[in-house]
């Protein structure tokens, strides 16, 4: 185009001189010329070219700059010259490609960097808590009191049954604590705080009696 420009005669209008007048067949001219470079002519030869065209200017430029250059509008290039060519699927595909790839990319480095910051150091056989207070029997021990009858032995007799009855009135300090009183001993005690101060002493005194001839025997 720029040699034909620069080979034309001052004050021409046209670049393109020849086959101007409207009885020229230019589609017979031109078939001619695919076939000479090895091609087949297609259906609609102006047509298609047009069309293929502003098809390839439209993906560069907006379209109402291409239909003003072309010579239509845009709806006209809509409904007829626009087309959907095989780039067109190949580059959605590589785009869609692209981006599956990089979310695949995103969600490894995501869980590659939990599981780096959040490591799992539970093992087997060890416990998950540890505590360092001694194993729970679930039996209440209790201290065992020795007996100093010796000294006191009606003094030392009362406190322990007093303690005794504490304990039955606050019950067992766990609920598999085993009861080792028998019938006798606990009327004893729920009776001891209505008895007199003289049969509390009469009851110790045979306690302590028991007690003396125990130790002798």
């Amino acid at each position: 185009m720029e040699e034909a420009f620069d080979l034309a005669a001052v004050g021409a209008e046209y670049v393109i001189s020849r086959y101007r007048l409207k009885n020229a067949n230019l589609r017979s001219r031109f078939e001619r010329i695919i076939r000479k470079a090895g091609l087949e002519p297609w259906e609609r030869l102006f047509h298609n070219l047009r069309a293929s065209r502003q098809t390839e200017l439209t993906d560069i430029f907006p379209a109402h700059v291409v239909a003003k250059w072309l010579g239509n509008s845009v709806k006209v290039a809509n409904d007829h010259y626009l087309q959907v060519t095989d780039e067109h699927f190949a580059l959605a595909a590589q785009k869609s490609g692209a981006k599956s790839g990089a979310e695949a990319a995103q969600k490894a480095a995501q869980h590659r960097t939990r599981t780096e910051h959040a490591p799992n150091k539970k093992t087997l056989g060890s416990p998950r808590v540890r505590s360092e207070f001694p194993a729970f029997s679930g039996v209440g021990e209790y201290p065992r009191q020795e007996s100093s009858l010796g000294e006191n032995p009606q003094e030392n007799m009362q406190e322990d049954i007093i303690a005794a009855q504490k304990a039955a009135q606050h019950g067992p300090r766990t609920e598999h604590a085993p009861t080792h009183q028998s019938p006798e001993l606990v009327k004893v005690i729920d009776a001891w705080s209505i008895l007199s101060e003289e049969t509390r002493r009469a009851i110790l005194q045979i306690v302590a009696d028991a007690e003396r001839i125990k130790n002798e025997s």
